[in-house]
């Protein structure tokens, strides 16, 4: 491996391709060096060319523009392509809950590096959800190859001019592919362009990338595809590489093999934020605590085109709004449109009558339909039926509906195909703002009170209580609603509350005072509780909590209500910490002070800087020392602390 100066090994191709056009093209020129000064104008011509079109980005109403190479996190792509699996049915159900995470460590054995394919293959199709990386990927390749990247390794074997054409805009112009590429090269004052082009084609020193595919219409695909075979055929040593939205991509393109984009994982996830704060330390780790505290936000995390959009809003108001119905809408209308719109291109469709507006309400029927059935994963052919019977209200055939998902997957990726056969929302926090939008929009949001046991309608509660412009109903029926467990049902109450929502004052002070009074019962069965600190050698906090004297006779059963017990507490002072600010602690002090409470202050304090740290709490118990009984409780979700009250094998034995 060797690093790339900016005139060495690009230095040797152009040469070597510049000594063979002489040979034949030499007279009209006064001498060799003479030949050679104006080959390395035009050779600085283009890098700056390079330079200048792909090494800045500016994205989504980005204020100011950031060096793609201060911020380009390498990507992992993967032979595995999802549109092409066949995965049984019966298994993604039965892994629904962790279907992502299932699929995430099935593809991850066979994830690339990019770098390794193209030095591996010569045609290559790289395939991705939207807002994956493709253009990205390309941009980053050019400038690494023109030696506008420094630092980076290549072989020098894998070295070779790079040329991005991006589709749209070729398909403007009445001309092939060689003369598009010969005449960018005119225009950045190359001699003898197309003997140039010539040479450095049949030497296969020249990587040519097509960007875009999904971008032009299918006959200009089939186009595209006949000049590419013909290219081919004259020149069988040139590296082709075409990106294309994996939804969009129906065509077979011989001898090339295809790749799709992973998405983010957590080390890319952090990494990126870093890069895009640069030397604000202080922003970047508030935003990964931020990331690392809400499931919902580090799923949608996982894109890197939405995780760009979290930094320019975290960026703009220093924190993500309370209130995550914004970011949602914001999320939604950049898949919708404003990603396509920003970059100056609208995709033709063949519906005209399935507005953006419509397009939202068949999301929020769809989302509505399979929740309600407690599906996460859908079967192909059902949800076919179910946007055929949809779209007959606006005068579209049912027959249609077939063609209209494969737009709506190839346009916007929030519908995105998992397999061969089954669908999902392309984020499970889409289909839960949906089925919440739905009951809003319908005035049917007191269905959900059937479910008010349901853990898996949390997050749906909450986006209603958001939606509505004024919750105060709403949360007094919640409140109405005969349920086994009472306690259960106020922390429902209280984490609805934690978005940006109106309600009465009236409303507050009866959920606050009944978690109070739930935290002074529960906490009699404890003796004393201790604090964990971090360290350098044991890097997790947490609380070592001591029960007072248990006989060892004491029935199991009771042991474990102790247990319970200790999880309630958690479950409180995380409905508090939802809700509150920080600045809600000094007045929480003096209520916990005039309820005799004051001595665990100190723990709802300390959670909450947890909580806000977005660390991680162990709990452990004195109790059961010997048998090192553990119970581990993440405070940054209240569903995982749902699952620990009510479930028994929260507790690790």
């Amino acid at each position: 491996m060797i690093k790339i100066p900016i005139l060495n090994w690009i230095d040797d191709i152009i040469e070597d391709a510049f000594k063979s056009v002489y040979s034949t093209m030499k007279n009209g020129m006064d001498n060799y060096s003479k030949s050679i000064d104006i080959f390395k104008i035009g050779r600085k011509r283009y890098f700056s060319y390079i330079k200048e079109r792909y090494g800045q980005i500016q994205i989504l109403g980005m204020s100011v523009p950031i060096l793609l190479e201060d911020l380009y996190i390498r990507i992992k792509i993967n032979q595995q392509i999802s549109t092409k699996r066949y995965l049984d049915l019966i298994a993604l159900k039965e892994n629904e809950h962790h279907y992502k995470k299932w699929l995430s460590k099935e593809r991850s054995r066979e994830s690339e590096n990019p770098m390794n394919i193209l030095s591996d293959f010569n045609r290559v199709i790289i395939l991705g959800k939207p807002g994956c990386g493709k253009t990205t990927l390309f941009k980053f390749l050019s400038l690494l190859y023109t030696g506008s990247i420094h630092n980076i390794s290549i072989t020098k074997q894998g070295s070779c001019i790079p040329f991005i054409m991006v589709l749209r805009e070729f398909h403007d112009k009445d001309i092939d592919l060689m003369g598009y590429i010969v005449e960018t090269f005119r225009n950045c004052g190359f001699p003898y362009p197309s003997e140039f082009i010539n040479r450095v084609l049949k030497q296969g020193k020249f990587l040519l990338m097509l960007d875009g595919l999904d971008e032009i219409s299918y006959i200009k695909q089939n186009d595209v595809k006949k000049q590419v075979e013909t290219l081919i055929a004259e020149y069988n040593e040139i590296k082709i590489v075409i990106s294309c939205r994996i939804a969009a991509f129906k065509q077979t393109y011989e001898g090339f093999y295809e790749f799709e984009i992973d998405d983010f994982d957590q080390i890319q996830k952090y990494r990126f934020v870093r890069k895009w704060f640069k030397t604000n330390v202080k922003l970047s780790n508030g935003l990964i605590k931020a990331i690392k505290s809400q499931p919902r936000l580090s799923e949608l995390a996982e894109n890197p085109l939405l995780l760009s959009l979290i930094c320019i809003l975290y960026q703009r108001n220093l924190d993500i709004p309370k209130n995550q119905v914004e970011l949602y809408e914001k999320c939604i209308n950049t898949m919708l449109n404003e990603w396509d719109i920003s970059r100056g291109f609208r995709r033709c469709t063949d519906y005209e009558k399935l507005s953006d507006l419509k397009k939202i309400r068949l999301f929020n029927y769809l989302a509505y339909y399979f929740f309600i059935k407690n599906e996460k994963i859908f079967h192909a052919k059902e949800l076919i039926k179910e946007i055929g019977y949809y779209i007959k209200r606006y005068g579209i055939g049912f027959d249609e509906s077939s063609q209209i998902l494969k737009e709506i997957e190839s346009h916007h990726g929030i519908l995105i195909p998992i397999s061969v056969r089954a669908y999902c929302f392309s984020h499970l926090t889409f289909q839960e703002y949906f089925t919440a939008c739905y009951l809003v929009d319908t005035r049917s949001e007191l269905i959900i009170l059937d479910f008010i046991e349901d853990p898996r309608w949390i997050e749906v509660f909450r986006i209603v209580t958001s939606l509505l412009e004024d919750s105060t109903f709403f949360l007094n029926k919640l409140f109405d609603q005969k349920v086994k467990n009472n306690f259960y049902k106020t922390c429902l109450a209280a984490y609805c509350m934690s978005g940006d929502i109106t309600v009465s004052g009236v409303i507050k002070k009866k959920i606050v005072s009944e978690l109070l009074n739930d935290l002074h019962v529960s906490s009699k069965q404890f003796k004393r509780l201790y604090i964990t600190r971090n360290t350098l050698d044991s890097p997790s906090q947490g609380i070592f909590f001591e029960l007072y004297n248990v006989d060892s006779k004491e029935a199991i059963l009771e042991r474990e209500v102790r247990y319970h017990n200790f999880v309630k507490i958690i479950s409180i002072i995380n409905c508090m910490v939802s809700i509150f600010s920080s600045s809600f602690l000094k007045e929480l002090k003096l209520i916990c002070k005039s309820q005799s409470n004051h001595k665990y202050f100190k723990l709802l304090n300390y959670l909450f800087k947890c909580k806000t740290d977005g660390s991680k709490v162990i709990v452990y118990s004195d109790a059961l020392r010997q048998g090192g009984i553990e119970l581990p409780i993440d405070i940054s979700s209240f569903e995982n602390l749902v699952h620990a009250y009510f479930n028994k094998e929260y507790f690790i034995k």
